[in-house]
């Protein structure tokens, strides 16, 4: 990660070089490209798989939840229930 800092460092610093009094120039630096020539890639590619991976899990317990939630509150109601009762589930 510190090799991807000084590597962005130089072509802020490269840039602020080449620019003529006054001028508005832009830069805009490829992250992507940056991260592959550091070899950080590999690693961001890891941790955003877990990551997901971790969301996903997450997103699974809640739904069993909330059908669990959702499968009580209706056999509290029971068979016939009322319309009031209708109206709070």
């Amino acid at each position: 990660m510190r090799r991807m800092g000084v590597i962005v460092g130089l072509v802020f610093l490269l840039a602020a070089c080449n620019q003529t009094k006054g001028s508005g120039g832009v830069v805009v630096v490829d992250l992507v490209a940056v991260a592959k020539a550091v070899g950080s890639d590999k690693a961001i590619e890891s941790k955003v798989t877990a990551h997901n991976q971790e969301l996903a899990t997450q997103l699974d317990k809640i739904r069993e939840d909330l059908k669990k939630t959702l499968t009580d509150e209706q056999t509290k109601l029971g068979t016939a229930p009322t319309n009031e009762q209708k109206q709070t589930f």
